[in-house]
């Protein structure tokens, strides 16, 4: 405080103005610092820096710490020798005399000069710096938590903490367990799947059957895709369209209902069909969209499975509300046939399939036909047996088409035309032909006319 003192009592007009401004910005740093300490705000902290920075520059600058002025005479002694000596020099004195007096004043002043406090050397001042910067960085760190939070809080905090780096360790072990287990099965499967366009594309071109990569595959589809009745009501107009631009369904598409795959996880669900580029794609409509592609090359055949058990009452449970998916997909849902044996009630549905064991609706599988052009193939006691010929297989399988409804009667009419056309310009026996006939007649898969038609056209191919 002396050495303020003195500044301002010794220091020319400049160095006072400084002085009171360094003044002025270390009282205004520490009303910041303490406005901090009530209020909290970190503004008002660095504030309160900033002018600690300005009054240490100042004060720097135009050195308001002492320096060494020993030889200095403040300008009240200069200018008023006698009132500081105590003498009152006289005229009448001569030269000598007054030399005397001088110099004891002078002594005088000298011995006045060291009573005043003595001033800090410059290397003082480095000391000083140091330890308001230490001082400073003691309050930064006093500021950089919060002193009044509870302890509970931050125990609270703590354990919060340690279980969001736990489940975050969780969820990467899971992540790389299951990117492990999704590169062994793409080695293992020949690339059975390829990703596209953001969301799951299965290419079925090297599609496995050995049971070890059977049940790699199954572990795979674990997780369920079955489709719920919440799923299928949440599809409004809005949200069909939005999905069907996602995945880029063609306009062309067809509906269908695909009853099961197991290779897959597939069971009882609505699917958007379409062929584009040479692939049959597959839109499964499950908790979430699922896209599907097969190479049209791989997809040659639709195969058919008769009589399969099922229970009308729980088979697309799903799709018996009065939603607008709902109602866009039950005209694909089966047919049921019962047992004709008294007492049981056991329902049959006949399914279509393609690829990988994907069974359809035989409703849906006219569609199959139409977008594919795929070969039929049925295996059963008619068709495996060697008491009928080519022709009957094929009119058995076309009358197996129509029970189904997936071909109506001019279909029908269409394709036993084109068989009995065939048969009558082969190279067939007479009573081969003749036999045939009479075989389809009686199997009802032929009438009378039919048949008397196309043996007129038999005879009059023969000479």
């Amino acid at each position: 405080m002396n050495k303020i003192i003195n500044t301002f009592k010794y220091g020319d007009g400049k160095v006072k103005a400084v002085l009171s401004l360094a003044f002025l910005t270390g009282i205004a740093s520490i009303v910041l610092f303490i406005a901090t300490f009530i209020t909290g705000q970190m503004l008002l902290f660095f504030c309160g820096v900033l002018g600690v920075f300005v009054t240490i520059s100042l004060a720097q600058t135009f050195g308001i710490y002492e320096e060494e002025k020993p030889t200095e005479i403040p300008p009240e002694y200069a200018k008023a020798p006698k009132k500081a000596s105590g003498f009152k020099a006289s005229n009448s004195k001569n030269e000598d005399e007054y030399v005397d007096e001088l110099d004891a004043e002078y002594m005088a002043i000298e011995q006045e000069q060291r009573q005043l406090p003595k001033m800090r050397q410059p290397q003082d001042y480095d000391k000083v710096v140091e330890e308001e910067m230490l001082a400073r960085q003691m309050e930064e760190a006093r500021y950089s938590f919060d002193e009044e939070a509870p302890e509970a809080e931050a125990e609270e905090v703590i354990i919060e903490d340690k279980k969001k780096k736990k489940e975050k360790k969780k969820k990467q072990k899971i992540k790389k367990q299951k990117e492990t287990k999704e590169e062994k099965v793409q080695e293992d499967s020949e690339d059975l799947f390829e990703a596209k366009d953001d969301f799951e594309e299965i290419n079925i071109m090297d599609m496995v059957s050995d049971n070890k990569q059977e049940d790699e595959l199954a572990e795979e589809t674990e997780e369920s895709h079955i489709p719920t009745e919440e799923v299928i009501v949440s599809y409004d107009k809005k949200k069909i369209k939005k999905t069907m631009h996602r995945y880029k369904v063609k306009r062309d598409h067809r509906m269908a209902l695909v009853d099961r795959c197991d290779k897959l996880n597939i069971h009882q669900t609505p699917a958007y069909i379409w062929v584009a580029d040479n692939k049959f794609h597959m839109l499964l409509i499950e908790k979430e969209p699922r896209y599907l592609t097969f190479p049209i090359y791989n997809l040659t055949q639709i195969t058919y499975l008769k009589k399969q058990p099922s229970n009308p009452d729980v088979d697309y449970a799903l799709l018996k509300n009065n939603s607008i998916m709902a109602e866009l997909f039950k005209p694909y849902l089966p047919n049921y046939a019962h047992s004709t044996v008294v007492d049981d009630l056991t329902a049959y549905k006949n399914l279509y399939g393609i690829g990988p064991g994907i069974y359809f609706t035989n409703h849906s599988a006219r569609h199959l036909f139409d977008l594919l052009g795929s070969e039929f193939i049925v295996e059963d006691k008619v068709t495996t047996s060697n008491k009928v010929n080519y022709y009957f297989k094929d009119a058995y399988k076309a009358n197996i088409l129509l029970r189904d409804e997936i071909i109506d009667a001019n279909g029908y009419a269409d394709k036993i035309s084109d068989i009995l056309e065939g048969m009558a310009m082969s190279t067939i026996s007479h009573n081969e032909f003749q036999d045939t006939l009479n075989l389809m007649i009686k199997n009802k898969l032929i009438t009378q006319e039919f048949a008397m038609y196309y043996m007129d056209m038999r005879n009059k191919k023969q000479p």
